[in-house]
């Protein structure tokens, strides 16, 4: 884990929220539909970092 994430979740005394988002990225997903799943994620992400203060610091979307 980079240090700037350690020192994030030592000052953040907000609980943590586990969220785990299962995908399908088999073979039927290919093409357009993956490209929507991904920008799905990618949406959900950004409503997380930038319309929820709270879920911002509570959870933490990697990809």
């Amino acid at each position: 884990m980079p240090i700037r994430n350690l020192v994030d979740f030592a000052v953040n005394q907000e609980p943590s929220c586990p969220v785990i988002l299962l995908l399908d990225n088999s073979g039927s997903m290919s093409g357009q539909p993956i490209k929507q799943l991904n920008q799905g994620v990618a949406v959900f992400k950004q409503s997380v970092e930038q319309q929820d203060p709270l879920a911002k610091i509570r959870i933490e979307v990697t990809r």
